[in-house]
């Protein structure tokens, strides 16, 4: 096998692109380099203004290329000379205004920025993408949960004010009757109300996420849990260990899977008690809701049936993990684990 041979059969090598990242401040003074398929010094570009490090003959291009970058965010393919340190070569060069920092590439080639850019462009349209669906989802929660505190007026608040104005007008034609009929009713009326105004200002409450802030979660449980006894003839227990605060995003979170999981048992389940316990613990806090109805097959329900997929979804907003078991006959247990943040 001759010379010749050897040389046509190998093939040839891969030529790969010359990238260059100029990392310099506000004023275009380069702090620093880094380069891909070249060995320059870094220290012979340090401390100087990039403009003097192109060709004399493009440094006009240089001026421009910088003012440029004042107002638009990405300059790209300005094409000048630039001393590689053997010899000077023609390279494209892209600047990209972060902040108060400019990232100027310079690239021999147009094919490595243009993929670079595609992608950028692609992970933006994501970026996009997920933020509208977020946007969507978060419209979608918050249309349920109007929905859901117009039924609870309609069941609870306006049926208890409708009882206690029939009440309040049989009071006055049983006092010349019955006195002693009258005070208990008079005492009914009062329970009433006193129910009616409390149901009302948790309602306001959940319209008013903000205002998760300034109540207790031990509070906010007892509310929802002698709301629902009203309700309906549900055996609700109700336990509370340990006294550790949590933040506004937590409370909401806990709040809100405890009322989906009791909305759940009252309306689905069939069952005729329930148990709530949550436990503050110094690491984490655990809360475990449990009923005796029916169950179902978590194998064959749609998340979306039962409220699952928005428990879930606001489970994973605070980074806890939650855990539903249930099977026909064996009743439902909910769980979620809440780990504290740094600093909470």
């Amino acid at each position: 096998m001759t010379e010749t041979d050897i040389d046509t059969d190998q093939p040839k090598p891969k030529k790969y692109a010359k990238n260059i990242v100029f990392l310099c401040n506000k004023k275009g003074v380069v702090s620093g380099i880094i380069n891909d398929a070249l060995n320059l010094d870094a220290k012979k570009y340090s401390g100087k203004d990039f403009i003097q490090i192109v060709d004399v003959n493009d440094r006009g291009k240089a001026i421009d290329l910088l003012k440029r970058m004042e107002s638009e965010t990405v300059v790209q393919d300005v094409e000048m000379l630039f001393d590689t340190g053997h010899q000077n070569e023609v390279f494209l060069f892209t600047g990209i205004q972060l902040g108060n920092r400019k990232l100027i590439i310079a690239s021999d080639t147009y094919h490595s920025l243009n993929h670079l850019f595609d992608e950028m462009s692609r992970i933006s349209n994501e970026q996009t993408n997920i933020t509208r669906e977020l946007a969507r989802q978060k419209e979608k929660v918050a249309s349920i949960e109007r929905k859901r505190i117009e039924r609870d007026l309609h069941d609870s608040v306006s049926q208890t004010i409708f009882s206690a104005s029939i009440i309040a007008e049989l009071i006055p034609e049983l006092w010349e009757k019955d006195q002693e009929e009258a005070k208990r009713q008079m005492n009914k009326l009062k329970i009433l109300t006193h129910d009616a105004l409390n149901e009302m200002r948790r309602l306001l409450m959940e319209l008013r996420p903000e205002s998760f802030a300034g109540e207790n979660i031990d509070d906010l449980l007892k509310q929802l849990v002698n709301s629902l006894k009203l309700r309906s003839n549900i055996d609700i227990k109700l336990k509370i260990e340990g006294s550790r605060d949590l933040s506004r995003e937590a409370k909401e979170v806990i709040y809100r899977i405890t009322q989906e999981s009791l909305n759940n048992a009252v309306k689905h389940s069939g069952a005729d008690k329930v148990s709530v316990i949550l436990e503050k613990k110094p690491q984490k806090t655990i809360l475990t809701i449990t009923d005796n109805g029916k169950g179902f097959d978590t194998k064959n329900i749609s998340k979306r049936k039962l409220g699952l997929y928005i428990m879930d979804q606001r489970a994973g907003s605070i980074n806890s993990s939650l855990d539903i078991k249930s099977s026909p006959g064996e009743g439902t247990n909910v769980s979620l684990v809440y780990k504290y943040k740094d600093g909470e």
